[in-house]
């Protein structure tokens, strides 16, 4: 016998609440590590740069477990669309990290070599004063101070 009684209908979930939105810079645009600073100035920047990029990158993925805990919590599924994107962000910021360090590492070595040079230069001051006789060795600083433009 077929019956028109209709199975009870479960209860509705509550509407999915909307995802937290991430609280990384909005600006898309990628960073661009800028040209004719000296080095010392340069590698504060791209020091700090770093840093922002380390803290972002803590943040979505704090972001991105509260969300799963969250959802788990309340019995809801996690919105995929939205870990993906903040998933795919993490991965550039990691990208551009690379990068970033790449170019430190050059400015480390140009300011490391430039200490090197200026080490150089004050030994062979200090054994041109002691081996050179004095007349010769203040012609040879005159000649030097005039070329270094201090003179």
């Amino acid at each position: 016998m077929i019956s028109n009684h209709r199975p009870p209908v479960p209860a509705q979930r509550p509407a999915k609440p909307a995802p937290p939105r991430p609280r990384y810079r909005e600006d898309h645009e990628r960073w661009t590590i800028p040209e004719g600073l000296p080095d010392e100035d340069l590698r504060e920047l791209l020091i700090q740069r770093i840093n922002e990029i380390d803290q972002t990158k803590r943040e979505i993925k704090t972001q991105v477990h509260e969300a799963n805990v969250r959802a788990h919590e309340e019995g809801l599924p996690r919105d995929r669309a939205w870990q993906v994107r903040a998933q795919d962000k993490d991965k550039h910021l990691t990208r551009e990290r690379e990068e970033v360090r790449r170019v430190l590492g050059e400015v480390n070595a140009r300011l490391k070599q430039g200490r090197l040079d200026i080490a150089i230069a004050k030994a062979f001051v200090a054994v041109a004063r002691k081996e050179l006789p004095q007349e010769a060795f203040e012609g040879l600083m005159g000649m030097a101070s005039a070329k270094a433009g201090q003179g």
